[in-house]
């Protein structure tokens, strides 16, 4: 679970429906866990994840799940130097 004092939670659910674009938005070193859907069990789904978490190297955790159907090119260096990257869920890539 998110605890520690770098955590942002962020509900992408309440897009209604829309794609999100998480392209360059996350790229900081003090992130440590972030939630990108309302729950464990629902989806945020992201029209291009391009470079959003590039160097986050504290990042441990992603909660929640997160789908797209845009094939590889929407996931070009998301997680690059992400070395402490250890749970992430993703489907459809």
């Amino acid at each position: 679970m998110c605890g520690s004092p770098k955590t942002i939670i962020l509900s992408a659910i309440s897009t209604n429906g829309n794609a999100i674009d998480f392209s360059n938005r996350f790229r900081t070193n003090t992130l440590e866990c972030i939630r990108i859907s309302s729950s464990d069990d629902t989806f945020a789904s992201i029209s291009n994840a391009s470079y959003a978490f590039y160097g986050c190297n504290r990042l441990k955790k992603i909660l929640g799940q997160m789908t797209s159907r845009l094939g590889n090119n929407a996931w070009v260096n998301t997680f690059y130097n992400c070395s402490s990257l250890t749970t992430v869920k993703i489907s459809y890539l």
